[in-house]
């Protein structure tokens, strides 16, 4: 303990003691100027310390390894191509979050990932959806290029559902992005010549540039990588060509949605390549699925085009994936998971791409394969009826906060409008007969489109119209449909997902006898 030391100035009026206690006083001072410098040489060691242990602890907690920080740059060395700021940490998070959705059927996404239930195809302990997003996860942080490729491709999706300034940012940053992996991607090709079976790191980057210049709306960007990928699949050994995970990681997350979400042709040829370079997958599968119910009824006749009765033909079976349960024999769940999704999700993109084309096909020409001006318009219309339970069926991924990732109901909407509109102007008495059941059906996903648009919060909740509600009602009333049982029969002759929301059950008896009031 330090000792205080006390000096004490003897007052005196002596002259002759005068000089001693000036002595005394200077004494005083010295002793206080070194108890002045001595607190603060202590104060100045002893922030020396602390800050030492501070400098300590951050340090071994730099080393440690701990979940990213999303309000700071988890890159301070600046690593990556680019600079990791809380926006891209954001971005990348939505990619995790989109692949765990992304093209999960709708009786899968009602179960929760993170806490796994039983599954209604395999009752096992996690989802196919879960399953394929890991596996396409592994393939994105292989290499460096093609995970940056990948998060670029996605970027144009979350641009919708952010701040407009945080939307500015991500531009920047998705410019960025293409302008630094076009350049590498460039390096790369120039410093290493191309070898006769070109590495997969090479065709996952590609892919995902595809992706995104597809999905941001870059049709002519799309149609080069397009044509790269091509060529570089090509190189690929044949028994890889005809179904190995390789291959499949190209021809999933392709272009169909993208096209459909834009409402234009598909840029891939689905049709011819499709079925070859995922055959052995398809008919690896044909054997695992489970077998049609007992009760199948035919799509009706009055559904002419081979494409739509196909999609029909698929969209019911795989719906019907969800009713069943399949038994469990140890590990190989996880094989036949696998299959099955693959599956599902490369024959659903297949039939999307066929349905654009065919509904393309129905409006830019004037004839078509002999078929009348009314029927033509009512094939289109349902066309567009059955691509939208088509993307509801299999890519339904919603935000908790109620934001739907993939929706094309105001992009089907007003196009289902105007051709359901024309079909009932050109349609002859004779073709109005024939396509009753028909039009009732495009009449009810148009009616659920709707249901989907209106917004209990606005002043103006139908502010995207009724007509179908109307139409649905009046043909619902004539045709003696009025209750539901009897309208899901007609329904079940084409399809009726029960997995969508809203349930019919709960909007179409109201929606019937609100509009027979009027």
């Amino acid at each position: 303990m330090e000792e205080n030391n006390y000096l004490f100035v003897h007052l005196t009026s002596s002259p002759r003691d005068r000089t001693s206690q000036e002595l005394q006083y200077a004494a005083c001072k010295a002793h206080i100027t070194r108890r002045v410098h001595r607190k603060r040489r202590q104060k100045l060691k002893e922030h020396e310390e602390d800050t030492c242990k501070s400098q300590a602890s951050e340090s071994a907690r730099s080393l440690s390894l701990v979940p990213v920080e999303f309000s700071g740059n988890s890159d301070p060395f600046n690593c990556h191509m680019i600079t990791v700021t809380p926006i891209v940490n954001q971005a990348v998070s939505f990619v995790r979050f989109h692949l765990n959705r992304c093209w999960s059927p709708t009786y899968m996404a009602q179960f929760d990932d993170l806490r796994p239930g039983p599954c209604p195809v395999l009752r096992a302990s996690s989802t196919i959806g879960t399953m394929a997003a890991k596996w396409v996860w592994s393939l994105f942080v292989a290499d460096v290029g093609t995970f940056w490729s990948a998060v670029a491709s996605i970027l144009p999706l979350m641009i919708r559902f952010v701040s407009p300034e945080s939307a500015r940012e991500l531009k920047r940053v998705s410019l960025e992005l293409k302008g630094k992996i076009l350049a590498g991607l460039r390096k790369t090709l120039q410093d290493k010549p191309l070898t006769p079976q070109p590495s997969m790191a090479l065709i996952y980057q590609v892919k995902a540039l595809f992706r995104e210049a597809t999905t941001s709306g870059d049709t002519n960007s799309a149609s080069v990588h397009a044509k790269v990928l091509f060529w570089l699949a090509e190189q690929l050994p044949i028994r890889e060509c005809q179904g190995g995970e390789d291959v499949l990681s190209i021809a999933l997350w392709g272009d169909s949605l993208s096209a459909l979400f834009q409402l234009r042709r598909p840029i891939l040829n689905y049709l011819n390549w499709m079925p070859q370079i995922v055959a052995t997958t398809w008919n690896s599968a044909e054997a695992l699925l489970p077998t049609p119910h007992t009760g199948h009824i035919s799509v009706p006749e009055s559904v002419f085009s081979p494409q739509l009765r196909e999609a029909f033909s698929h969209i019911r079976r795989v719906i019907h994936f969800g009713k069943v349960s399949l038994p469990v024999d140890g590990d190989e769940h996880l094989r036949r998971a696998q299959l099955i999704f693959h599956w599902v999700i490369t024959k659903s993109e297949y039939h999307i791409s066929s349905l654009l084309d065919l509904y393309f096909d129905l409006t830019e020409t004037k004839e078509f394969d002999g078929v009348s001006q009314g029927g033509r318009h009512t094939e289109a219309a349902l066309a567009l009826a059955l691509l939208y339970v088509f993307q509801k069926s299999f890519s339904d991924t919603s935000h908790s906060d109620g934001i739907d990732i993939h929706d094309s109901t105001a992009v089907i909407h007003p196009a289902l409008l105007t051709r359901m509109k024309a079909a009932f102007l050109t349609c002859s008495q004779v073709e109005r007969v024939m396509y009753k059941d028909v039009h009732f059906w495009i009449l009810f996903v148009g009616s659920f489109c709707e249901e989907r648009l209106q917004d209990p919060s606005s002043r103006n909740p139908n502010r995207y119209g009724e007509w179908f509600h109307q139409q649905l009602a009046e043909q619902a009333f004539e045709d003696g449909l009025c209750g539901w049982v009897d309208a899901r029969y007609v329904l079940g002759r084409f399809v009726l997902n029960g997995f969508l929301k809203p349930p019919a059950e709960e909007w179409y008896e109201r929606t019937i006898s609100h509009y027979r009031s009027l």
